[in-house]
């Protein structure tokens, strides 16, 4: 799978999942409606997530006034 398209399936599946939130509807019925199967929405949330960046602190040397 080229970059682009890995760019493009995980688009698909974050429009699911903010779609699936905004609808109000279990995880189940959204899926039985979408025709997909209910553990792939849990397989993207999980990987969707692990693959936001993180917060990282940054240590910052600041210079002796002079």
């Amino acid at each position: 799978m080229t970059a682009n398209e890995l760019k493009a399936l995980r688009e698909t599946w974050k429009q699911h999942l903010d779609t699936w939130k905004q609808s109000g509807q279990s995880q189940v019925d959204y899926c039985r409606k979408q025709g997909l199967k209910s553990h792939q929405i849990s397989y993207w949330k999980m990987r969707l997530v692990k693959s936001k960046p993180s917060a990282k602190l940054i240590r910052k040397r600041l210079r002796n006034p002079s």
